[in-house]
């Protein structure tokens, strides 16, 4: 195993343990709710206040600290978030009034915010374009893979042990990765000697990445000795080729490399993007559905359909496996969808399977919501709740590879934090409002809602889909 390969593993075995801890500690809550109002006797509205106070915080820090990944070096960023995360779960399980938990708890929302941004940032700098999606989709599913095991791990815990120990420990294991991400995460393959696969125009020094680049990170992985390989050879042709010049007011924000002048993006032609605000839109429209079917699913069953509590309890287990597998699979099926055929300008091969796969879930929508009565046999329930979840968490996990795959790496940070702020308003916008909606009407109509929703996403994917994918400054050739 080569030196660059080794350090790819390493930073991504460590970037899976990272965001499935801080996952842990900001869901643990909610996992010792049970062994937490048997000790503690917390009113509903009570437990609401401090529940909400984590969500309002991260959503707020997700977008800082998005913007924040792109001024800071990710390791650090990441496990700054690991100490205050980890040290905030500790000072929580010690505290004893309902006005700490919730100041605790906001301020732990706030340090969450520091995990996502620098793994996505990571992740860029370290895979190849092609294998974006399967890399992302994988360290997306730790959360999933927290989320299955951690309920029953916690809970078993708690039975035996009491819930501010359980929570202590998980706090105190959270501080003590952090060591580890600070010492062994590196943020790019030339901090390990290795040259990088984004070329210097997408580095941080701007541009995007190209074949050549991509060409000459393979070759030094592939070298031995004093023998060059042809990667290598057209690292360094490039080097001899690349000419920088200065132009006028614009400075180092322009570079000419042989028929290709790259001009460095701001934050401004970032914002100016159609595609970005469409895939934010998107975002939303996507977590407001994904939080929809993960909270009320199970009630519209049981209070409108009449179902058993069982089967709603089953449908929302079968909606979440789904998710973790339509995770990992739309990342790699999009990976080799992407690799089959030259980048795009417009109609990226990703945005092909989002089309499909949402309009399987706005079908299957449409059935739950229409069709389905107490004499629907419950296997086919659980069928549709594992494929609208699969379908549903593959739209989730691609919306993020879409925005950072298609900005400029110095500032795909601070895009992506935008799409994740339009993202998390949805998540928010499917807890109380929908949840209001319900008590006025019923939860047909909620989901009639949801439903619409989706359509309108649909209607979105369409437009995407014919728009420049371009997020940033356009790269134009001398002859222009």
């Amino acid at each position: 195993m080569d030196t660059f390969t080794f350090w790819k593993n390493v930073n991504f075995s460590l970037m899976f343990m990272s965001y499935g801890m801080l996952f842990l500690c900001r869901k643990c809550f909610s996992y010792l709710l049970p062994a937490i109002i048997a000790e503690e006797n917390f009113s509903r509205s009570q437990l609401g206040i401090i529940s909400s106070s984590l969500n309002l915080a991260y959503c707020l820090s997700k977008f800082i600290c998005g913007v924040l990944s792109d001024k800071m070096k990710p390791h650090l960023l990441l496990t700054s978030g690991l100490i205050v995360v980890g040290i905030l779960t500790v000072l929580f399980a010690n505290s004893y009034s309902v006005a700490a938990f919730v100041v605790i708890w906001f301020l732990n929302g706030l340090g969450q915010g520091c995990g996502w941004p620098p793994c996505t940032k990571l992740l860029k700098q370290w895979y190849l374009p092609s294998q974006l999606g399967t890399w992302w989709s994988l360290l997306s599913a730790s959360s999933n893979l927290s989320g299955a095991a951690g309920p029953l791990v916690l809970t078993l815990a708690a039975h035996h042990l009491g819930w501010r120990s359980v929570m202590t420990l998980t706090g105190c294991s959270c501080v003590m990765l952090s060591f580890f991400s600070y010492t062994f995460i590196k943020n790019s393959p030339s901090d390990v000697g290795s040259p990088p696969i984004l070329k210097d125009t997408d580095s941080e020094d701007g541009g995007r990445g190209d074949a050549n680049g991509i060409a000459a990170a393979n070759g030094k992985q592939g070298s031995n000795g004093s023998n060059q390989t042809n990667g290598e050879k057209a690292m360094n042709g490039m080097k001899i080729n690349g000419i920088k010049q200065s132009n006028g007011s614009r400075g180092n924000n322009i570079e000419h490399s042989n028929n290709n002048v790259h001009c460095r993006s701001t934050m401004q032609d970032v914002l100016r993007s159609p595609f970005l605000w469409l895939i934010s839109l998107i975002f939303f429209c996507c977590n407001l559905q994904a939080g929809a079917f993960q909270e009320w699913a199970q009630l519209l069953l049981i209070q409108d359909r009449g179902f058993s509590t069982a089967l709603g309890s089953g449908f929302t287990s079968a909606y979440n496996v789904g998710g973790t597998i339509g995770c990992i699979a739309s990342g790699y099926i999009t990976d080799r969808l992407v690799a089959m055929g030259p980048k795009r300008k417009t109609g990226s091969h990703r945005l092909k399977y989002l089309l499909l796969i949402v309009i399987v879930s706005i079908c299957l929508q449409f059935y739950l919501l229409k069709l389905t009565t107490p004499q629907t046999p419950q296997y086919f329930i659980l069928i549709c709740a594992f494929v609208i979840g699969f379908c549903v968490y593959g739209n989730v996990s691609l919306n993020g590879v879409l925005v950072i795959e298609n900005s400029p790496a110095y500032l795909s940070g601070s895009a992506h934090a935008i799409a994740g702020l339009a993202g998390n308003v949805g998540s928010v916008m499917a807890g109380f409002p929908l949840s209001y909606v319900s008590s006025m009407y019923d939860w047909s109509m909620t989901f009639l809602i949801v439903l619409t929703c989706s359509v309108v996403k649909l209607g979105l994917l369409l437009t995407a889909s014919r728009v420049d994918l371009t997020i940033g400054r356009h790269s134009k050739t001398k002859a222009d």
